[in-house]
């Protein structure tokens, strides 16, 4: 028997651990185009 996993948008999961990260750091932007963001992006695309 196979299983399925159904998974939420990427846009909401997203937005979702954007709120995440702002209860763990509070006062940083975490827009989809912030600075706190784009920080983050940079850093796991040198980590791949």
């Amino acid at each position: 028997m196979s299983t399925f996993y159904v998974m939420p948008s990427r846009p909401l999961l997203g937005r979702l651990f954007g709120d995440f990260l702002s209860s763990l750091f509070p006062g940083l932007d975490w827009s989809t185009d912030g600075p706190s963001v784009r920080y983050w992006q940079v850093g796991w695309r040198a980590a791949a």
